[in-house]
């Protein structure tokens, strides 16, 4: 899978001066830069907090402004939805391919065995009036296994390098990922049994069920829409047989400065915190016929992308079977046989103002992440601009699944009434 992760970049903490508080000295040194390794989200916010204690302590060591006056390490917090990844192994994938390649007559059934796995990381970030809030998903479709049978009996069955797909002369490719989709998003997460209003938005497992076009999915309510922000995502569309674009990291910046009144009060002890969130992109090569179409969805609670192979590209193949793995790579791509990537990402941003957040008010927030897996025998007729997909020919099977993860927030007010909205602990988490 793409994995994309953060680096963080920890800006100098600077100081004025203020009569009633007190201010960072100069010789308060602290690493201008800090660069954390890519797939180490939680380092961004070790490495605030380490400065937060840091600063807390000059506080407590010079008897500034109190033992109760201290910088809340609430301010940058990192969730993780589960202890390593949520697996979903030997999934099957049976259809069957009427025209199989070698076989002049008769059907060929095709059983596949497939492991879906995904890892769910959020990171908060808090400062006065803005709320980030950074939700990554980590995930792949990898193929396990396959099984050939004919009418006479089985032919094959395969794992490992000797694994593959085929292509005939009617131009149906089989054993290959098509039309398929991942979709992430925010939603209003609440204590009731409904979800945005609707009973049926909790399937039978208790996986929350989000129709995004409903107002009232996002959070904080429909109200919240004017303040509720998409501000990037992964995947990006990307054009077929050409290249894609992989999120290899975010950085995160950050920087703690001003000064701190004896009576301040709140997350940030009366000093001015901020962080920035970008995002650095590659191109890669290896993404030979698959393609991918992405569409944001109502209200800016996420986005739903496509992942389908183009029938330009694959008309245009000669016919192939039973290659060996990397010829087959070589044809196609990984991507669109044997592994398909369904990582995503959403950054949002949130006004935090006197409408939306309440000194002492908690809210529910919860994000998702729902893939569908298509696979199977598809056909494609045609060839140049006027080749296309032809689903009634085709032989396939689906498969879904679909994770959410839930946070508690909590609004507090800080010094001259900033508004704070913060990650607020709880039993699991």
């Amino acid at each position: 899978m793409y994995k994309f992760g953060i680096m963080g970049a920890l800006l100098a903490l600077a100081g004025n001066a203020n009569a009633s508080g007190f201010v960072l000295p100069a010789n308060f040194t602290i690493p201008t830069t800090q660069d954390f390794a890519a797939q180490s989200r939680q380092s961004a916010c070790d490495a605030f907090n380490a400065r937060v204690e840091l600063i807390n302590k000059y506080i407590v060591d010079n008897d500034l402004a109190g033992d109760n006056i201290q910088v809340s390490k609430n301010l940058c917090r990192y969730i993780s939805m589960s202890e390593g990844q949520i697996e979903n192994s030997g999934l099957e994938y049976r259809y069957i391919n009427d025209v199989p390649i070698g076989l002049p007559l008769g059907r060929l059934t095709i059983s596949e065995t497939i492991d879906i796995t995904r890892e769910f990381e959020l990171v908060m970030l808090s400062q006065a009036g803005t709320t980030r809030y950074l939700f990554y998903v980590d995930g792949d479709v990898v193929l396990r296994n396959q099984s050939f049978t004919a009418l006479f009996g089985p032919l094959r069955n395969v794992s490992g390098s000797s694994l593959s797909a085929a292509l005939n002369s009617d131009k149906v490719l089989e054993n290959v990922f098509h039309d398929s989709s991942i979709q992430v998003g925010a939603y209003e997460a609440t204590d009731s049994a409904t979800v945005c209003g609707r009973q049926d938005f909790l399937s039978p497992f208790g996986i929350i069920l989000v129709d995004d076009s409903f107002p009232e999915c996002i959070p904080g309510g429909k109200d919240n829409s004017s303040f509720w922000v998409l501000d990037d995502f992964f995947p990006q569309t990307s054009n077929t047989n050409t290249s894609l674009t992989i999120e290899n990291s975010t950085t995160v910046g950050f920087s703690v400065g001003g000064s701190a009144g004896i009576d301040s009060s709140g997350p940030a002890a009366g000093l001015d915190v901020s962080f920035s969130a970008e995002k650095s992109t590659s191109t890669s090569k290896e993404v030979t016929v698959m393609g991918v179409s992405t569409v944001k969805s109502p209200n800016d609670v996420g986005i739903k992308a496509e992942l389908t192979l183009s029938a330009e590209a694959i008309t245009a193949i000669e016919p192939f079977d039973n290659i060996d793995l990397s010829a087959t790579d070589n044809i196609l791509g990984s991507s669109a046989w044997r592994d398909l990537d369904i990582s995503a990402s959403a950054t949002y941003r949130e006004i935090v103002n006197t409408k939306n957040c309440k000194p002492k008010t908690t809210r529910k927030v919860g994000f998702y992440h729902l893939a569908t897996v298509r696979r199977g025998a598809f056909d494609f007729d045609g060839d140049g601009s006027k080749a296309r997909y032809d689903e009634e020919d085709s032989e396939f099977r689906t498969r879904s699944v679909l994770d959410n993860m839930v946070i508690n927030t909590e609004c507090i007010a800080g010094a001259n009434n900033k508004l704070y909205r913060v990650f607020k602990p709880g039993i699991l988490n």
